[in-house]
């Protein structure tokens, strides 16, 4: 826009306000060239409350992560566990699940580039089936570069109102799953987030019990 107003020799408010309706209509459109002017004003019908009453269509959620130094592929499958922990969470904190997982690698300076993937599978908030189904996607595109950044997120979330009953157990194994892992979470909030971890998560390639100290993302 401000690239086509200085074409227009337009350098300055007092300019728009003195550029004719109907000339900014013929440059922008109708609907900008009627919000350029008032906006010029100083005018906005805006209300204050419409940036917070927004929901987006498809809400997601996820985590990502810059790594201290570069990890190899089995290194970065133990952070996309953790990365999976933290995702599935705040799915169970909110009583939500989803069906659309999505995996970033970024390769370090070394070796520019990484991938982005996603797939679609049965809404679900089991940790197993969602890291199941990131390892399924991280195996088939990475390449072997040396990796700096990761990233998961869980799309389409809905808010769990079903159950898929099927002949094999499945049903009974996400339920104990899930109730183990809600278990873990109430003894994180009372006692704090390293009071009850994976065992992976004390591999010297974890992430998980220095990131659980930090404020915002910072040392405090």
């Amino acid at each position: 826009m401000e690239r086509r107003l200085f074409a227009m020799n337009i350098v300055s408010m007092y300019d728009v306000v003195s550029t004719p309706i109907e000339t900014l209509n013929e440059e922008f459109g109708w609907f900008w060239g009627r919000i350029v002017l008032p906006h010029a004003h100083g005018q906005d019908a805006s209300i204050m409350s419409d940036p917070y009453s927004y929901q987006p269509r498809n809400v997601s959620i996820g985590h990502g992560q810059t790594l201290y130094h570069d990890y190899n592929g089995a290194e970065a499958k133990l952070v996309l566990r953790e990365l999976v922990d933290r995702v599935t969470k705040r799915l169970r904190a909110k009583g939500v699940e989803g069906s659309v997982i999505h995996v970033s690698v970024g390769y370090s300076k070394k070796a520019p580039g990484g991938f982005s993937r996603q797939r679609t599978i049965e809404v679900t908030d089991s940790p197993t089936v969602i890291y199941q189904t990131v390892v399924s996607l991280f195996d088939e595109f990475y390449t072997g570069g040396p990796i700096r950044r990761l990233g998961v997120s869980v799309g389409h979330v809905t808010t769990k109102n079903h159950q898929q009953i099927d002949l094999f157990g499945q049903v009974q194994r996400q339920t104990k799953e899930r109730a183990l892992w809600t278990a873990m979470d109430q003894i994180q909030t009372w006692y704090g987030k390293n009071a009850c971890l994976r065992a992976v998560n004390f591999k010297k390639e974890s992430t998980m019990r220095e990131r659980n100290g930090l404020i915002g993302g910072h040392r405090a």
